[in-house]
């Protein structure tokens, strides 16, 4: 898993110079695997923690 910060110049409500997080994973069985990215406006400790017990949950078979 990997964690960047990046601004979105756009959003609804927010300054263009806060910061927003983005989450890419990849895994899963040779010849299966998936790549998930994850996006969250602020608090990242919070989404991190969502995202990974939400991957936890997945059947890999």
């Amino acid at each position: 898993m990997d964690e960047t910060t990046l601004q979105v110049n756009q959003e609804e409500r927010r300054k263009a110079s806060a910061n927003a997080y983005m989450w890419v994973q990849r895994g899963g069985p040779p010849g299966q695997q998936a790549v998930l990215f994850d996006y969250a406006p602020a608090v990242p400790g919070m989404c991190l923690y969502a995202i990974v017990s939400l991957v936890a949950r997945l059947p890999f078979t």
